[in-house]
């Protein structure tokens, strides 16, 4: 079994991901480099908007811990780094302290099957799972008649891609409602 570290935070799963680890946390370095795991917890509660909409105190990613360095952030704080990330709706993790970190025993130990766990490299480009990186629609907004019949649909797929990613909302929950 693999100790787990877990952190508390309002970042989303893509902020985190493109930074290529989640940082600025009060840890003993040593400690964090021997864990396997890094389990990203939402804090809905805390000082800061939530970049996410999970439950608080609900697991949304995972990522297996490659290196843990100083943080680009604030001194005396630390960068976990990861090589691979999971994406989960995941359970409620028993926190049982005031610290926004914590150290279980391994994944298992906080409900999480690590057998089921989808991983993904961090070097890709994070998918439509966490939000990508918005498309660019056009100035206007109109497409040009030479674009082609698929053209218009492709403008509407774009705006309500914006429009999730802008609100941090599910694609599904987005309408847009053309009256012409």
């Amino acid at each position: 079994m693999a100790e787990v570290l877990t952190v508390l935070t309002f970042k989303s799963a893509r902020h985190i991901v493109g930074d290529g680890g989640t940082q600025s946390w009060v840890i003993s370095a040593h400690r964090a480099r021997r864990c396997a795991y890094v389990v990203c917890v939402r804090h809905q509660q805390g000082p800061y908007k939530a970049e996410g909409n999970e439950p608080h105190k609900h697991a949304f990613l995972i990522g297996k811990v490659s290196g843990v360095e100083p943080s680009d952030e604030e001194e005396d704080r630390f960068r976990v780094e990861f090589s691979e990330y999971a994406i989960l709706q995941g359970p409620h993790i028993p926190l049982n302290s005031a610290s926004p970190t914590q150290y279980f025993p391994s994944l298992s130990s906080i409900g999480i099957n690590e057998a089921a766990l989808d991983w993904k490299p961090v070097s890709n480009l994070p998918g439509e799972d966490i939000g990508s990186v918005p498309t660019q629609v056009p100035p206007s907004g109109n497409c040009s008649d030479d674009a082609g019949d698929a053209a218009p649909m492709s403008v509407i797929a774009q705006a309500k891609k914006l429009v999730a990613d802008g609100l941090q909302v599910p694609l599904s929950s987005v309408e847009i409602i053309v009256r012409a």
